[in-house]
């Protein structure tokens, strides 16, 4: 078995998965991509039966939609729960500390607020992680479900999130984590090299992914 904590054991694994997902006929490939946008669950078995490698209990693997890191409006979003003293925190901290999608810059203060608007999005983001800082068991069901999250934008953050993209939340401290940390990927759509094909399929495997080679 490979080591989820080793990069090039991760890299391996990875574009087995990818090319396993591939290789599909094409309805057993459109069947798997929507069983891993729907289920967390089946995208981390992914790893064990076709990547050989057993991903932590505390990691956490996910899909996004194909095209999603080419969306006009960044696509989807990937957060942290939000950590034990986060009340404490300034709006700006609190979307430092969590928010790993692309920055959103300062939230706006409109009370109509629109999902292509940046400043909207981020005072969105703002508002439910004020609500899981005030409500940690509404965290544990974010985990687990991205789809409720997904629902927490639409009424605790006042925002409607087109239904073409996920918000997704990992565990606090998933980013100081490094190699053992949570892994988001997208759709794959094409053969290519295998470093063309993860490159261009990992969205978000926090900070040290961005170097790896």
């Amino acid at each position: 078995m490979r080591d989820w904590t080793k990069n090039d054991d991760k890299f391996n694994a990875i574009a087995d998965v990818l090319r396993h997902i591939l290789s599909c006929n094409d309805q057993d490939y459109l069947a798997l991509c929507q069983q891993c946008l729907q289920s967390n669950q089946v995208a981390k078995r992914l790893f064990v039966d076709h990547g050989q490698v057993t991903p932590p209990a505390a990691a956490k693997v996910a899909f996004v939609p194909a095209g999603d890191t080419q969306r006009p409006d960044g696509g989807s979003l990937r957060l942290e729960a939000p950590p034990p003293d986060a009340s404490a925190m300034s709006d700006e901290q609190l979307l430092k500390a969590c928010l790993l999608s692309p920055t959103l810059g300062p939230p706006s203060t409109s009370a109509a607020r629109q999902w292509d608007r940046p400043d909207d999005r981020a005072a969105a983001v703002v508002d439910v992680l004020r609500y899981l800082v005030a409500n940690p068991g509404e965290s544990d069901l974010c985990l687990r479900d991205d789809a409720h999250s997904f629902q927490l934008f639409a009424t605790v953050g006042r925002i409607a999130p087109p239904a073409g993209i996920k918000t997704i939340f990992m565990p606090a401290g998933q980013t100081a984590a490094g190699e053992s940390g949570s892994l988001v990927l997208q759709i794959p759509t094409q053969r290519v090299s295998d470093i063309t094909l993860v490159q261009e399929n990992t969205v978000c495997c926090y900070r040290y992914w961005n170097s790896l080679a």
